[in-house]
């Protein structure tokens, strides 16, 4: 038997039989494992329960195992940047430890600290790395519609699960206690990162299935979820709107337009109506919905519960920090003195409180390239994929941490693969000249 290991790794097993594995193939593993990890270790704690096994650490560990099967491929075509950012990462959180000796007890939580939420291989600063090790658009395209088969059908299991039951099982703030609660913060905004996927990757080829799964997901993420999935939504239809009209004929535009501000006064017009129908709907079909009964007042839409708690704590610690910051993890010594988990719940008060100037010179730049890639790149398949984790990323204006959301990460992954596609087009353009 010879093993011969070739560019797309040849696996010869006699004379007459081969096996060809690519390393490519091997990319997609990783890639469709790691943004599927939910599914992936959920599946296999079901398989093994029996047993008594942990089913996350099996993930854990296989997904480390084909993460590194990829490296040792694609090393060869320059993942310089990802050094560069993971050993950045590292030494933000040392050099923070001397500017604000407060983060220590932060970075070792066993629920929010930096070795289980942002250092752990499956966690959401690896998604640079996930999508650079694939990099090629198409490739990622088709990966990301994948996924988003894969977690729909676990989004739809969930759902009926929580029909059955009427309530969601989640865990509370210490990660151990189970509660009984009306609506699931996490699976609305996973529903609502399906059916983006669904929606904005939709062609031809998948329409009809895209329209079908995407809007089942939406919906579910609407009912079952928290109102910050509704910001996702949002955000993908302006998006698409404005699209819409800058890219149509002119004659399609003015319809569009019309189209557009015709729905918007029927739903300004007739909202309570609207979504009192809604709610009779789903309450016939024993159906109850924390979103639903929030929608039916704007006021009750909008409170804020204990987010202007949140906010004021951040604030009063940016006050105390700036122009520098306190570092990374820093916004977790102003609100962690009240919450159990510590931050800010909005990207522009965790930034500021972080990194202070720095932190408003990154999210002014992250807007602005945002709206140049949308609204101005001429690669729509790149464009798209930014769509998707640009539009789930917005979770972050009223939820979460930029360390613990792998969508921000991949976003920032997609600015520089587009800048390493534009920099390889200049280059054969001056190369033919």
């Amino acid at each position: 038997m010879d093993l011969e290991f070739q560019d797309y790794t040849v696996k010869q097993f006699g004379e007459n039989m081969s096996l060809k594995i690519s390393w490519g193939n091997i990319a997609d593993a990783a890639f469709i494992m790691f943004f599927s990890f939910g599914v992936f270790s959920a599946s296999i704690s079901k398989l093994l329960s029996f047993i008594g096994i942990g089913g996350t650490t099996i993930a854990l560990v296989l997904l480390m195992m084909v993460v590194s099967l990829a490296l040792l491929y694609s090393v060869r075509f320059g993942l310089t940047d990802c050094l560069i950012l993971y050993l950045g990462i590292l030494m933000l959180f040392l050099i923070s430890i001397p500017i604000n000796p407060g983060v220590i007890k932060w970075y070792l939580n066993p629920n929010w600290g930096v070795a289980y939420r942002v250092f752990r291989p499956d966690r959401a600063i690896f998604a640079y790395l996930i999508i650079r090790l694939v990099s090629q658009k198409k490739v990622v395209e088709r990966d990301l519609l994948i996924v988003g088969y894969i977690n729909a059908l676990y989004i739809m299991y969930q759902g009926l699960g929580r029909i059955s039951l009427g309530y969601w099982e989640v865990k509370a703030n210490d990660g151990i206690t189970m509660l009984q609660t009306p609506y699931n913060m996490a699976y609305g905004y996973n529903a609502a990162f399906v059916s983006i996927i669904m929606f904005a990757l939709i062609n031809k080829n998948n329409k009809k299935w895209n329209l079908t799964i995407g809007l089942i997901t939406a919906i579910l993420s609407i009912i079952f979820g928290s109102r910050g999935s509704l910001i996702i939504f949002a955000a993908f239809i302006g998006i698409q709107f404005f699209l819409i009209i800058k890219e149509a004929r002119s004659k399609l535009s003015i319809f569009v337009f019309l189209l557009g501000v015709l729905v918007l006064c029927v739903v300004y017009f007739q909202y309570s109506s609207i979504i009192t129908f809604i709610t009779g709907m789903a309450s016939r079909y024993g159906i109850a919905s924390r979103n639903l009964e929030k929608l039916q007042s704007v006021s009750s839409l909008t409170a804020s519960s204990s987010r202007d708690m949140i906010a004021e704590l951040s604030v009063q610690g940016i006050k105390e920090s700036f122009p520098f910051g306190k570092g990374a993890y820093g916004d977790r010594t102003s609100v962690g003195t009240v919450y159990a988990w510590g931050y800010s719940h909005n990207i522009v008060l965790e930034m500021i409180s972080s990194f202070g100037v720095l932190g408003i010179v990154i999210l002014l730049g992250l807007i602005i390239i945002t709206i140049k890639i949308i609204f101005g790149s001429t690669d729509k398949t790149w464009r798209n994929i930014y769509i998707v984790f640009f539009c789930n990323s917005l979770k972050l204006l009223v939820s979460d941490s930029f360390w613990f959301l792998p969508y921000f990460w991949a976003m920032l992954a997609v600015i520089r693969c587009l800048k390493r596609d534009k920099m390889t087009l200049q280059l054969k353009k001056l190369y033919k000249e």
